[in-house]
């Protein structure tokens, strides 16, 4: 098996400021395997880490904020059309806290937080979520260790977990389609993209007026798919991704 670098792939994305596109050559058709890395395998964690990780926290804490154990990955390991990801635990506040910690604490590398989104993909049109700050976005979030536990395929999980979450929408596994892996920047992290690909009928009926104050969603709006790329600028850095991803491999 080969390591993939994920520490220059990160260092890029954080240099040049944009997502990074890894593992294009292996995704969509490439075989995901992930596990996760018991703990007292794990390397041991500089205290300056816990340092920067509170201290930032403090800055950036507000009531109700998520603050939970979730998913990141340690390593990537590829060889052939297969893909091995180990996976450790980490907190939400040290997620937060990733750019920082690079910058701050020489010779460390800290695993990225994994998280998954969807583009919602019709016949004709994709659903978008409208978010209170103006901009469009997807369903999605972190993967947690509940994902972790609930099967053999976490991601998904996840990825079922938030579009049900967060566009009221239940879809099945088979429906999932991966398209695209990126590292993404501020805080920095994996970012794993699929398409969801729904009924007409479940298109047509979603509650375009449905709301989650605490995810910031005022919204759905859908998109025909002949207007997507007349979109305004003020599109969610993951619905971008998703809608480059999905238009690469022919869906859009």
């Amino acid at each position: 098996m080969r390591n993939f670098n994920l520490e220059e792939a990160a260092r890029t994305a954080v240099r040049e400021g944009r997502p990074v596109c890894i593992l294009d050559e292996l995704i969509p058709t490439g075989v995901i395997s992930i596990k996760m890395v018991p703990p007292e395998v794990v390397q041991d964690v500089p205290e300056r880490v816990d340092e920067i990780a509170n201290k930032n926290w403090e800055k950036i804490w507000a009531d109700g904020l998520f603050n939970g154990i979730i998913c990141a990955a340690k390593s990537i390991h590829t060889s052939g059309e297969y893909i091995e990801i180990d996976l450790v635990e980490i907190d939400y506040k040290t997620f937060r806290a990733t750019d920082l910690i690079i910058e701050g604490v020489e010779g460390y590398f800290p695993p990225l937080a994994v998280g998954v989104h969807a583009l919602l993909l019709g016949s004709q049109s994709i659903l978008a979520l409208r978010l209170a700050d103006g901009t469009l976005g997807t369903p999605g979030g972190a993967v947690d260790v509940d994902d972790f536990a609930a099967g053999e395929v976490p991601f998904v999980n996840a990825l079922l977990r938030e579009i049900a979450e967060e566009a009221g929408i239940q879809t099945e596994q088979d429906a999932v389609k991966i398209c695209g892996a990126y590292i993404v920047h501020n805080p920095l992290h994996l970012v794993f993209v699929y398409v969801a690909i729904l009924e007409d009928k479940i298109i047509a009926s979603v509650d375009v007026d449905r709301t989650l104050e605490e995810e910031k969603i005022v919204g759905i709006q859908p998109v025909k798919i002949n207007e997507i790329s007349s979109l305004p600028n003020s599109i969610h850095d993951a619905l971008g991704l998703c809608i480059s991803s999905a238009s690469r491999l022919g869906y859009l």
